[in-house]
C-alpha cells in the first residue's frame, strides 16, 4: 500500500477531482507528479490511473484505436491490486475500462481522407 506524503497526497486527491469534472489531461499530469518519484509496488497502479485518464484523453480528440489500446493497459495493469486500492474501487475501473472497449469496437473509425482521381492522368 501506497504511504503518501502530504504533498503527494494532495497530487493524488487533486489528480481524482480533476478526473471526476472531465479535466482529464490535468488528472494525468496531478498523478504523474507522483508515479514519477513512486518506487514502491503502487507504480502500476499509479501508471493505470494515468492512463486510464489518458485514454479520456483520446476519446475526447476522437482517437478511438490509442484509447482502446489504453483502456486494455488499464485492465491488465490493475489485475494485480486489490479492491479498493488506496480507497479506489478498482473493479469499477476496470469494468468502465471493459465498457468503453467494447463500446469504442461498436465505433466506426473516422474513414481516411478521399482522393479525387483524375481519370484522363492515369499515372
Amino acid at each position: 500500500m501506497m504511504d503518501l506524503s502530504p504533498d503527494d497526497k494532495r497530487h493524488f486527491l487533486e489528480g481524482i477531482s480533476l478526473f471526476n469534472r472531465g479535466k482529464y489531461y490535468e488528472a494525468h499530469e496531478e498523478i504523474e507528479h507522483i508515479w514519477l518519484k513512486n518506487k514502491t509496488d503502487s507504480k502500476l497502479f499509479l501508471q493505470a490511473l494515468i492512463i486510464f485518464a489518458g485514454a479520456f484523453c483520446h476519446i475526447q480528440k476522437k482517437r478511438h484505436a490509442p484509447a482502446a489500446k489504453a483502456f486494455q493497459k488499464v485492465v491488465l495493469k490493475l489485475k494485480r491490486y486489490p479492491t479498493p486500492y488506496f480507497g479506489i474501487d478498482l473493479t469499477l475501473i476496470r469494468k468502465n475500462a471493459q465498457e468503453w472497449m467494447t463500446y469504442l469496437k461498436k465505433v466506426r473509425e473516422m474513414p481516411s481522407f478521399p482522393q479525387i482521381i483524375n481519370a484522363e492522368n492515369k499515372d
